[in-house]
This record gives C-alpha cells, structure tokens and sequence, in this order.
C-alpha cells in the first residue's frame, strides 16, 4: 500500500540501525524511526522501519511500541492486525482510554460495528484525573453518541453526549449533538437547552454558527415567531461581522502577516500560545485557523519554519560577522604588506 524504502532521517539511527549493536538498542532505534515516519504522516514508512524490529525489546518501551504499530495497522488499512494489538493493551498503564477507544474505532472500521460501540463506551466511563485521559473519555462519548445519532438511536445517543464536560475541547460538537438528538423527536423546548448554551460561545466556531441558526428553528418550530426573528436577526448581524473579520484575516495572510504571528518570540514561552495567538487583537489573521493551527500535521510544519527562521537569523549575524573578519583581514594585510 505505497510502501517504499526508508531512508534515515540521520547518520545515528542510520549507524545503529546496520551497525554491530545488541537487538535492545537496534529496536529502541527502530521504534524511533517509526514514530518519526509516523509524525510526518508517511505510515508506509513507519511500518517498513517497525519491521526491523526482532528480538528483546526494552521493557520501557514496549507498550510505547505496540501502540504506535497498532496505529500504524490503521493508518495502512490493517484494522485486524491493530485490533488484536489493541485487545492485548486493554489496562496497560499510560494507556488507559486510549487503546479502548483506538480499539472502538478500528473494530468499526473492520466492520465490527457492535464491539466497536461497545469499546468505544468502555473509553467513555474510565475514572482517571489525568487532562489527557479525560479529553480521550470525551471525545468516545462524543464519537458512540454521534454514531448512535447517525443510527436514530437518540435517546441513546443523549446519554452518551450528555457525559462529555462542558469544558471540555469536544463540549461545543456534544452541544450541538445533544440539541439535534431531542429536535430529531420534535422536543424542541429540550433541545433549546444545549442549544442556547452553545450560541453565546466564541462564534468562530462552526459548532456555534450552527447553533446560532438552530436556537431560531426551534422557537420557530415552537410557534415562538417573535424570538425566532431576534434571534436570526443576532445570527444574521453576527455573521456579517464574522465575514469583515474573514475578509481581514484573508487580506493580512495574503500580506504575510500569519507567517510574522507565528515567529513571535513572546507566544513560544507559552504552551497554550496557539489559543492566546487567536485572541490578540493585532492578529487578525488567526481568527479562523485555530483548528488547523492545532493540528499535527501543522504542528510538524511549524517546527521546520521556525527552524528555517532560526537558520535565516543565524546566516544573517554570520553575514555581518564575516563583514567584519573581512575589513580585520584587510587592515593586517594592509599592516604586514610593506613589512613582508
């Protein structure tokens, strides 16, 4: 499926990989090329460099290493291979929710649709304190209370959506959901409720434009004409200000200024720099790239710029720093050329 023969990112993984080193290290080795192949979404790759893998493998990595095959297997299409990997993770530490739910979505994928629905609210129900744990908890209920909406199955797919925090980063999709499911039963009054509290969110979200044109359809529904037409009037007004904002973030990227905002040195200190980078005023440009800015693929694209960035002020400062070995040189030879 596309596979095609790896070439080492660097001389060490390339001198460890083919040189005379004991199979823990070579493995170690391996399993790093792989998650860097798989990072840079080339899953052919990855697969090709998890292959050499053989023998002892270090017990610090182990779980590591079969979670990154398994999402591999995925990746290419192998949903059986990742599914038996998965199952043999269920409860291993660091990993809680993540096989389950990685395991929901293979099986569904394999058409397994019932066991995946199944994982998927195992994922959901996990107790865990952890930041990363729980966003996992959220985005499976989210996922088996959207695949339960998609099948008419909506008092179902409330319980499942109604468990999603409301903090939470899946809050405004489960929102929004949770609405649909009651208006699919025409209880429009109920679905007001998510629905409502969803509208008054930031307003670049495409959740919350939905949400803006769905509060008017229920109270239109409800014979409630008089708040029906304010509230498509508050949508109608909020979008024209959401287009000049587009149109201004359009003009400021054909500019370059989205490359200048994301070089900022004060936002690199920060980890949540993407989201403060969005809220500065002088930023117009950032208005609507939230969800991509946070992105991996991205993420890995930002990292070579900046790279690039760094290499460009490091050749400057060389530049002028062999300006001036230049004019030294000039002013020995200058010195030494009626002596000699």
């Amino acid at each position: 499926q596309g596979l095609e023969e790896v070439t080492y990112p660097s001389d060490a993984i390339k001198s460890v990989l083919e040189g005379n080193v004991k199979p823990a290290v070579r493995n170690e080795a391996a399993y790093r090329l792989g998650r860097i192949y798989f990072q840079k979404d080339q899953p052919g790759n990855a697969l090709l460099a998890l292959d050499r893998v053989a023998g002892t493998v270090p017990e610090k990595i182990r779980d590591d290493l079969n979670f990154l095959r398994a999402n591999t297997y995925m990746a290419v299409g192998r949903f059986p291979d990742a599914i038996k990997i998965l199952r043999d993770m269920q409860g291993a530490k660091g990993y809680e929710g993540f096989a389950t739910y990685n395991l929901g979505m293979a099986q569904i994928r394999n058409g397994q649709e019932a066991d995946g629905l199944q994982s998927l609210a195992r994922a959901g129900q996990i107790g865990t304190g952890d930041p990363g744990a729980l966003a996992i908890k959220d985005k499976a209920n989210l996922a088996l209370g959207s695949r339960l909406l998609e099948n008419k199955k909506e008092d179902q797919a409330k319980v499942y959506l109604e468990r999603v925090r409301l903090k939470g980063a899946f809050s405004n999709r489960a929102l929004l959901a949770s609405g649909w499911a009651d208006a699919n039963q025409e209880h429009y009054e109920r679905a007001l409720v998510p629905w409502s509290l969803l509208a008054k969110r930031n307003v670049t979200d495409k959740a919350v434009q939905e949400a803006m044109l769905a509060v008017p359809y229920a109270y239109g529904k409800l014979n409630i004409h008089g708040k029906a037409a304010l509230a498509y009037g508050g949508a109608l007004e909020a979008f024209g200000a959401e287009l000049k904002k587009l149109a201004a973030s359009t003009e400021s990227i054909k500019e370059g200024k989205f490359l200048e905002a994301l070089v900022r040195e004060e936002l690199k200190q920060d980890k949540d720099w993407v989201v403060k980078l969005r809220s500065l005023p002088e930023t117009p440009e950032t208005y609507y790239l939230l969800e991509l800015m946070a992105s991996h693929d991205f993420q890995e694209s930002l990292r070579n710029y900046l790279d690039l960035e760094d290499l460009r002020k490091y050749f400057l400062t060389w530049a002028e720093n062999i300006d001036a070995y230049e004019e030294i040189i000039g002013q020995r030879r200058a010195y030494y050329a009626p002596l000699v």
